[in-house]
């Protein structure tokens, strides 16, 4: 089973022991950027997650174009955890899968 919260509000004010209140309910911990968000806090969280989720779009707007300046995020995160699971999300097509 897989259990997918989202926050749109204020952020956890401690996303390590987040992690592990989730790991610790027997579920797997996963965490994603929006497009304005920087890499470098996912990057830190990376290590104790099961997924790292960069947006290539903004979330909640259908149609939107795949935004291809996102792809360096992706490539830090390969760069600094190259085990990880990395994934991205919005405006996949088989025009811009070559970019992700």
């Amino acid at each position: 089973a897989v259990v997918s919260t989202q926050s749109t509000g204020e952020a956890s004010s401690d996303p390590p022991a987040t992690i592990q209140r989730i790991k610790d309910a027997g579920m797997k911990a996963g965490c994603g950027i929006k497009p304005n968000t920087p890499v470098e806090p996912l990057s830190d969280l990376a290590g104790s997650l099961e997924v790292s989720l960069v947006m290539t779009v903004e979330p909640g707007f259908g149609g939107q174009k795949f935004m291809v300046d996102m792809m360096p995020k992706v490539e830090y995160l390969r760069k600094e955890h190259p085990d990880s699971n990395i994934e991205v999300d919005g405006g996949l097509s088989p025009a811009t899968i070559e970019h992700a």
